[in-house]
């Protein structure tokens, strides 16, 4: 939106794989007269690129297999006839009590640089070890992909109660921004716990424990938050994910 001898103009932008990027709506002495004059725009660029039907509804379509569920004969009505499974029993097996050894898959992107920033692999702790899991594929950006990959080591390490409370408080951490929820403190009860790896880590030769950059997990638990203020040094902003 912008303001030019008392008309505003405004531009809508379109996500990045959208067949029409943008489109700049007329002049108008309102905002709101003027932000719809940009959807229409882009409305009828999206419709002149038959990108639209006569609806205005997209003309690009995603079909299931219409036979999907034939491999089970299912349909809305047998359902229930099948033991559905919602979560893996894995994360079941000695629940209730903490633990005193974990178990580490490191998770880690076969290309890091396509992701567009500096990131680093993390690590999966679980109270059992996780079975080998095949590669997933990643759509990091367009056009930018990388293989996720999990390497499941085969020996667990030792864990103080004081350090599993830190892995805690850092896998709730990571719970309250994907999901913007608190949850509650309760060990006993976690299945997995998320920690920091290392950047230079060699799993064959180092340490289990000391693959974990104990530094960062310390540094989350002991900060609920990082607030910015005016004489913050510019390098402790740097490589920070911030959030408005």
């Amino acid at each position: 939106m912008r303001a030019e001898h008392g008309l505003y103009t405004c531009e809508v932008v379109l996500p990045g794989n959208s067949p029409v990027h943008s489109a700049v709506g007329k002049p108008s002495t309102k905002k709101a007269i003027a932000k719809r004059s940009a959807a229409f725009e882009a409305c009828v660029l999206l419709r002149q690129k038959k990108h639209l039907d006569e609806n205005f509804l997209s003309t690009h379509h995603k079909y299931l297999p219409s036979m999907r569920n034939a491999h089970l004969a299912l349909n809305v009505c047998q359902s229930s006839s099948y033991d559905m499974k919602i979560k893996p029993r894995v994360w079941q097996q000695c629940r209730g009590s903490l633990p005193k050894s974990l178990f580490m898959t490191i998770l880690r992107l076969e290309k890091p640089e396509n992701l567009g920033r500096k990131s680093r692999p993390i690590g999966l702790l679980t109270r059992t070890r996780l079975p080998d899991l095949p590669s997933v594929l990643l759509h990091l950006q367009i056009d930018k992909t990388s293989d996720l990959i999990f390497h499941t080591l085969d020996s667990s390490f030792d864990v103080s109660p004081e350090n599993l409370s830190r892995l805690n408080a850092f896998t709730l951490r990571i719970y309250k921004d994907v999901f913007n929820k608190k949850f509650e403190v309760d060990g006993p009860a976690m299945s997995y716990w998320f920690a920091p790896v290392v950047e230079q880590f060699q799993p064959t030769r180092t340490a289990l424990a000391e693959l974990i950059d104990w530094s960062v997990v310390n540094y989350v638990s002991e900060n609920e938050a990082w607030v910015w203020e005016p004489d913050c040094p510019h390098e402790e902003l740097q490589d920070r994910y911030l959030v408005d």
